[in-house]
């Protein structure tokens, strides 16, 4: 058994928060980005979201082995 007290802590100061970075955001590279998205959204077009044909899943092979 142990027949000494607690060793006594220091108390811990509080961490100051970082200062804010100031960002300079030009708004013709906002325009540019945004339209360089939806340029990327319109040529997937509608196929980007269908995930499956008219007959169900679009994998038609089986998985005969593992890795095949």
């Amino acid at each position: 058994m142990c027949g000494g007290s607690k060793p006594k802590t220091p108390e811990v100061q509080k961490a100051t928060p970082p200062a804010p970075i100031e960002r300079y955001v030009d708004a013709k590279v906002v325009e540019s980005r945004s339209k360089t998205r939806n340029r990327a959204i319109a040529a997937a077009g509608r196929q980007g979201t269908i995930l499956t044909s008219g007959l169900g899943s679009a994998t038609t092979a089986r998985k005969t082995l593992l890795g095949q």
